[in-house]
């Protein structure tokens, strides 16, 4: 079993035995093994979060790389991003707090995060979380979220800020929670800044 070597002892052998335990305790992108779900951070794939640099693909490669369900960290910072997409179930996006990890639209109009899955019932996306962050608009036109035949996820402490017409849609959204979520400067007279409290299905067939 790899182990880390003992101080006062292990003379001559300190590389080879750390780099063993490296070998077998890292991934081989340097991220930590765990016995539970996988944890990535999101600056390990090459996001900035600077305010400046388009992170988008770096942040989508952290997602994607999170297979089987995974958690992916967003440190402090500013994220300029064009939309994040959330495929599998079980994924965690998860920033360090609210004002603290702020992603923000850097141009277009595509949700700023999409959990979505790829059909009416068994096509369901399940078990999929966002938390601790904020979802910026800039103050112009595009969702903030987009989430389409997806059941059982959360939304905690996520804060939708200054989007220039509605924030949120749901379709076909089943047992999902928000919890501790702020909307703010989102919204218009004529597109209101939520979906309807029960968003209606496009397919009779989900309601039987």
């Amino acid at each position: 079993m790899a182990r880390l070597p003992e101080p006062g002892h292990d003379e001559g052998t300190w590389a080879t035995l750390l780099n063993e335990f490296l070998l077998v305790s890292h991934n081989s992108d340097g991220t930590p093994r765990t016995k539970g779900r996988v944890r990535l951070n999101a600056a390990n794939f090459g996001a900035k979060g600077d305010g400046v640099t388009d992170d988008t693909k770096a942040i989508q490669a952290a997602i994607d790389a999170a297979k089987d369900g995974g958690i992916i960290e967003i440190p402090r910072g500013k994220y300029m991003v064009r939309g994040l997409k959330i495929r599998r179930s079980g994924i965690t996006l998860t920033g360090e707090a609210r004002w603290g990890t702020r992603l923000v639209r850097l141009g277009g109009t595509e949700p700023l995060v999409e959990v979505s899955g790829k059909g009416t019932m068994k096509g369901h996306i399940r078990y999929c979380t966002v938390t601790n962050v904020t979802l910026s608009g800039r103050n112009s036109s595009g969702l903030l979220l987009r989430s389409y035949f997806a059941d059982s996820c959360t939304y905690r402490d996520v804060h939708f800020a200054y989007c220039a017409g509605q924030a949120t849609d749901l379709v076909e959204v089943w047992d999902t929670r928000f919890s501790m979520c702020i909307w703010e400067n989102c919204g218009s007279a004529r597109n209101p800044a939520q979906p309807p409290a029960y968003p209606v299905c496009p397919k009779q067939s989900c309601l039987a």
